[in-house]
């Protein structure tokens, strides 16, 4: 199974309601193989909307764009 390591930055709250708020960031996913002993980066940004419940602050929405969209594998969940 490929090793990943995520960085987010620039975290942008957009919208604020006592029980939402929608907000954006950067990424990057760094992705190594040990079966290949070949690595990649994958980066772009997320928008999130984040509700509030009785327990904590949970995603209901989220939205994942890739800039660099050519990936030389196939495209996981983890790697994103």
């Amino acid at each position: 199974m490929a090793r990943t390591v995520h960085g987010i930055g620039s975290v942008e709250v957009l919208e604020e309601a006592p029980d939402r708020i929608l907000c954006e960031s950067v990424f990057s996913v760094h992705v190594y193989d040990p079966r290949l002993g070949k690595e990649h980066t994958r980066h772009g940004r997320y928008a999130h909307v984040l509700v509030q419940d009785a327990e904590a602050w949970r995603i209901a929405r989220k939205v994942i764009t890739l800039a660099n969209d050519r990936v030389p594998t196939v495209l996981d969940f983890y790697s994103i």
